[in-house]
C-alpha cells in the first residue's frame, strides 16, 4: 500500500511539474470497494430511427478521444477514420505520441482521474498490470465474449497478456511481433558467408562484414538502456538464461546470463556503429533502412521501418529466425479504454473497429504484423510482406517466448536496472559486477510488487 501511494504521490508531482499548478482535472468517477473504478453510466444512444424501426447511426455527434502510439499500425488505422465515423456517426479526437511520451501522457491523465479520456494504445507486457491494479482501465470482458469480435480468432498468448488472474480482460491486441534478423543478402553473397544459426555464427558474420571505413557496421541493434531489454532478450534466451529462476527468484547474474550481456555488448561495441548506446529502435531502424549496416535485430513489426519502400535496402534485405531460435512472441501493442471514460459503449464501438478483422486485414496489408490467426492466412493481408518475412514470422511464432522482458509490475523500474547492465557491457566494463548490482535491484522488485517480503 505504501508503495502504491508513494507512485501515485510521484506520478502527480510529475503531472505539476509538466503542466504547471494551474492545470484543471475533471472529476474522476467513484472508486468501489474494490479500489477500482466503477462502470461510467451508459450513455443515451443517439440517432433517428428509419421506417423499419431501426436506429440509424445510434451515437450520432458522440466524440471520442483516443490517444495512439507514433507507430506504422497508427499510420495505416488513421487513415481510415472517416470510415469508422460514417458508420457509427463517432467523431475520434485523435492524438499521437512516442512510446515515452505516451507512457507519461497516460500516467499523469489516469492517476488524476481525468474522464476526458476515452481510448488508449497500450503495451500489455510493459504496464497493463499496473494499469489493473490501479483501477485505471475498463473491464472489457463484454467485448471478449462479443461473437461479432470472434475472440478465438486472436493468437491466444496476445489476447492472455490483457487478462488478469481471473479472466477479465482489459484489452484487445493489436500488434504481434517476433525478433527477426535482418540482413543484406548482397553482403553475405559477396562474403561468402551463410546466414547464422548460432550466437557464434552471428559474432564471426558482423566481424567479417564490418566495414567501418565504408560506413557500413556489421550489425546494430538496440543500446540505449531500458529501450534494448526487449532486443537482448533473444541473446538472453539464446545463451540458456531468463529474468528469473525456476523459483521466480531474479537470475541477472547467473553465468548464462552475464555470458549473453557479455556477447551483446561485446557485439555491439567491437561491429555496431557509433552513437549505439543512444539507439532505440528508431534510429536502429533507420540506420539500417539507409544500408549502414549489414545485420539488424529487432522486431519483425518493424519491417516498413527498416526495409519499407523508402528504404535503399529494401531489394537485398533478407529475413532470417533469430540465431539459435530463442525468440520471443508477443503482443506488443493493443487497444484498452480509460476507466474513468464519459463515452464506455462509443468507446467499445471503436475498440471493437480497430481491432476487426477487416480492419487487421487494411493493417496488416500495410506491413502491420497483426493479433488474427485468420489475417495471417489471407493473400490480401500479407500482400506487402514479402514471403519470405512472412515464413520468418510463422516459424518464430511457433518457437517463440511468450515474453521479451520481465514479468513484474514496475516494469520501468526492472527494465532500468537491465538496462545498465547492457550499457556497462557495451562500455567493456565489469559485467559481473553491474550483473551483481542489477540483479539485487530487480529482486527487491519482485519482493515488492509481488509481497514476498
Amino acid at each position: 500500500m505504501r508503495k502504491h501511494v508513494a507512485m501515485v504521490l510521484g506520478l502527480i508531482l510529475l503531472a505539476s511539474t509538466l503542466y504547471g499548478c494551474g492545470q484543471k482535472t475533471e472529476e474522476s468517477a467513484p472508486a468501489s470497494d474494490t479500489g477500482k473504478a466503477e462502470a461510467p453510466a451508459q450513455t443515451e444512444e443517439k440517432g433517428t430511427d428509419d421506417s423499419a424501426g431501426a436506429v440509424d447511426k445510434p451515437y450520432e455527434g458522440t466524440e471520442i478521444r483516443v490517444i495512439f502510439a507514433n507507430h506504422n499500425w497508427t499510420d495505416a488505422v488513421t487513415a481510415h477514420l472517416d470510415e469508422f465515423t460514417e458508420k457509427t456517426g463517432i467523431v475520434v479526437k485523435a492524438e499521437n505520441y512516442a512510446e515515452d511520451q505516451l507512457s507519461e501522457k497516460l500516467a499523469i491523465e489516469l492517476t488524476s482521474g481525468s474522464s476526458g479520456l476515452d481510448v488508449m494504445m497500450t503495451r500489455p507486457l510493459q504496464e497493463i498490470k499496473m494499469f489493473i491494479q490501479n483501477g485505471w482501465v475498463y473491464d472489457l470482458s463484454a467485448l471478449k465474449d462479443d461473437p461479432e469480435v470472434d475472440a478465438a480468432d486472436f493468437i491466444p498468448s496476445a489476447l492472455a497478456s490483457y487478462e488478469d488472474t481471473s479472466g477479465a480482460c482489459y484489452g484487445l491486441p493489436l500488434v504481434t511481433e517476433r525478433q527477426i534478423l535482418y540482413y543484406r543478402t548482397d553482403l553475405f553473397e559477396k562474403a561468402g558467408l551463410e546466414v547464422p544459426k548460432t550466437m557464434d555464427e552471428l559474432m564471426a558474420a558482423a566481424e567479417k562484414l564490418n566495414d567501418p571505413d565504408n560506413e557500413v557496421y556489421g550489425i546494430v541493434s538496440r543500446g540505449l538502456t531500458a529501450a534494448a531489454v526487449t532486443q537482448f532478450s533473444g541473446y538472453l534466451y539464446g545463451c540458456g538464461g531468463n529474468w528469473v529462476d525456476k523459483d521466480g527468484n531474479a537470475a541477472l547474474n547467473t553465468p548464462e546470463a552475464v555470458k549473453a550481456f557479455t556477447f551483446y555488448g561485446d557485439m555491439l561495441r567491437k561491429y555496431g556503429p557509433p552513437g549505439v548506446l543512444n539507439m532505440h529502435w528508431q534510429q536502429a531502424a533507420a540506420l539500417y533502412s539507409q544500408g549502414n549496416a549489414a545485420m539488424y535485430t529487432d522486431a519483425d513489426s518493424l519491417y516498413n521501418s527498416a526495409c519499407g519502400p523508402d528504404s535503399t535496402v529494401s531489394d537485398v534485405t533478407g529475413y532470417a529466425v533469430m540465431p539459435t531460435g530463442a525468440v520471443y512472441n508477443i503482443c506488443s501493442w493493443g487497444m484498452s479504454i480509460a476507466a474513468n471514460t464519459k463515452n464506455p459503449e462509443a468507446s467499445m464501438e471503436f475498440v471493437k473497429w480497430a481491432t476487426s478483422k477487416e480492419v487487421s486485414t487494411l493493417t496488416q496489408s500495410a506491413g502491420n504484423s497483426g493479433a488474427r490467426t485468420s489475417v495471417w492466412d489471407d493473400p490480401e493481408a500479407n500482400k506487402n510482406f514479402p514471403p519470405e518475412l512472412v515464413k520468418v514470422i510463422l516459424a518464430s511464432g511457433d518457437i517463440g517466448v511468450e515474453t521479451d522482458r520481465p514479468q513484474v509490475i514496475s516494469v520501468g523500474r526492472a527494465r532500468d536496472a537491465i538496462g545498465e547492465v547492457i550499457v556497462t557491457a557495451i562500455n567493456g566494463g565489469d559485467v559481473q559486477a553491474a550483473a551483481d548490482k542489477a540483479n539485487a535491484t530487480f529482486q527487491s522488485i519482485i519482493d515488492e510488487d509481488f509481497g514476498t517480503k
